[in-house]
């Protein structure tokens, strides 16, 4: 009942969001402005409250008035399931990742990742939001792989780009499509026979394919096939 729950003050807020930014708000600006921080474990804590903006965009939170916990969990193996329809002898398929928010797309693309760099294929990961492979420190603090290079927290499709003229992978995996310049990164990585594996929020293929955003790239059979998870 809400008459029993705990009921946090301001300076507790505040004093968990400071926690939170390791006292420097200055070194997560880039994620404040987008509405969380990722911390070590890859876990993300969600900000409300005054927003500080120029030229209607997000710059800062003057006054922050609520943090959401979204606590991530690793699973190995939650792609058994799937790793035969991913990986088939020496050829990786391209594959989207598809489910409604909060089911685990996150969870199954890390998992796949591990287990398609451990069968023997270079891969890159563009981990824009830190939740991939939870770096801190210059090490992965989440199992993706023996054979997984990361790009953290820059903008997913200049990570892409960079993977692709820095570290020769044979795959490169990213999280949530989300912009017309991450479809181009694709795209780029695509011609040049690199394999995708990525992840975006649907119900099903169908409502996907329908989307202006992907419509072009599924049309193009940038992807193999869709994973549609329930």
């Amino acid at each position: 009942y809400e008459s029993d729950a705990y009921k946090s003050t301001a300076e507790e807020v505040q004093a968990a969001f400071a926690a939170v930014c390791e006292n420097s708000v200055y070194a997560h600006l880039e994620e404040i402005r987008q509405g969380y921080i990722t911390v070590r474990g890859g876990h993300r804590v969600g900000i409300c409250g005054k927003a500080v903006t120029d030229s209607g965009e997000i710059k800062s939170f003057r006054e922050v008035s609520s943090l959401n916990f979204r606590i991530a969990h690793q699973l190995i193996g939650i792609a058994d399931g799937i790793i035969d329809a991913v990986v088939s002898g020496s050829e990786v398929k391209s594959t989207l990742i598809i489910s409604p928010p909060q089911v685990g797309k996150t969870t199954i693309l890390r998992d796949i990742a591990r287990q398609v760099s451990d069968k023997g294929f270079k891969c890159g990961i563009a981990d824009d939001r830190g939740e991939l492979a939870a770096m801190y420190g210059g090490s992965a603090t989440n199992d993706v792989g023996a054979q997984t290079d990361v790009i953290d927290g820059a903008p997913k499709a200049a990570a892409i780009e960079m993977l692709l003229r820095t570290m020769s992978p044979k795959v490169i995996i990213s999280d949530e499509i989300a912009t017309e310049r991450d479809v181009a990164a694709l795209r780029l990585a695509a011609g040049t026979g690199v394999k995708i594996i990525a992840s975006t929020h649907g119900e099903s293929a169908d409502e996907v394919a329908a989307r202006r955003l992907l419509s072009p790239i599924i049309k193009d059979k940038i992807f193999s096939q869709a994973i549609v998870l329930k």
